[in-house]
């Protein structure tokens, strides 16, 4: 299931959005501007008469004083970051904190070998580091509200690379043994990723004035988004991917902003998912 996921999220990622440490603010702002943005009335999110929450796009333009620059990333890549927090608790906590599991997840902790020594980002740094990345660097840099962002997103990029290099020893081509003490490395890394994660997007909901990124519930809390929408949204990339092969699924990026996606593959679209 985990491997069906990076349709969702690898168009806007790899193609034009993907940075690397060459890339200038400016850039990446630049090239965030040419994905179209999704927008309807709402500051805060209200419920609508089905009790959905409503899009806060236009009164996020009209009422906030932050740059404009950085409130089409935020609405741009909510989605992503959310769907990405659900792929969190809905499929990988689960798995890295069963051993028996972690020869199957291992492989979203390594990079993807290619020709010429070119390798493509792990899934955790595709799917979740990266658009942290794109988040921080387009905040005004003057502004304290966001100084946290950097320290979340540092805290989750070292507590995930700490339990991708005990899982990984799982699924390689020479299995280890697992350890009581893998075990609890592995537990306490989780949870040091859950808090930076928490408090990446915290301080990206406090500073935007709004509440619509969903944190990852502490062990015996709820969650209050749905598993089943977000199995069901799974199921409908994968049909998509399966109807197209791999040459289409190069196209989702393009297919999404258009729309043709949601017609060919009766799927909703980043927004309708993120406002469930």
């Amino acid at each position: 299931m985990l491997a069906i996921i990076v349709l969702f999220l690898s168009p806007l990622l790899t193609h034009p959005l993907s940075i690397s440490s060459s890339i200038s603010r400016r850039n990446l702002i630049a090239s965030a501007s040419t994905i179209s943005i999704l927008s309807s009335p709402a500051f805060t999110p209200s419920a609508s008469a089905s009790g959905k929450l409503t899009d806060s796009s236009d009164l996020l333009f009209s009422t906030s004083d932050l740059p404009r620059d950085f409130i089409k990333s935020y609405i741009q890549y909510r989605p992503i970051l959310q769907f990405s927090t659900d792929m969190f608790v809905f499929d990988i906590l689960p798995s890295t904190l069963d051993p028996n599991q972690w020869p199957t997840i291992a492989p979203i902790f390594t990079q993807n070998s290619a020709r010429a020594g070119q390798g493509s980002p792990s899934k955790i740094e595709r799917d979740f580091t990266n658009p942290m990345r794109i988040l921080r660097l387009a905040v005004p840099p003057e502004d304290s509200d966001f100084n946290n962002l950097q320290i979340g997103e540092d805290r989750f990029a070292r507590a995930m690379a700490k339990v991708g290099r005990i899982v990984s020893q799982a699924g390689g081509d020479i299995p280890v043994e697992i350890t009581d003490k893998d075990v609890k490395a592995v537990n306490e890394g989780m949870e040091e990723a859950r808090l930076g994660l928490n408090l990446f997007i915290s301080t990206l909901n406090k500073s935007v004035n709004l509440n619509e990124l969903k944190l990852v519930p502490n062990k015996g809390e709820t969650y209050p988004r749905s598993k089943i929408r977000y199995l069901s949204y799974v199921k409908g990339l994968k049909q998509c991917q399966n109807r197209g092969g791999t040459t289409l699924a190069n196209t989702w990026g393009a297919l999404m902003v258009s729309g043709t996606m949601q017609e060919s593959c009766q799927i909703p679209d980043a927004n309708e998912y993120f406002y469930q």
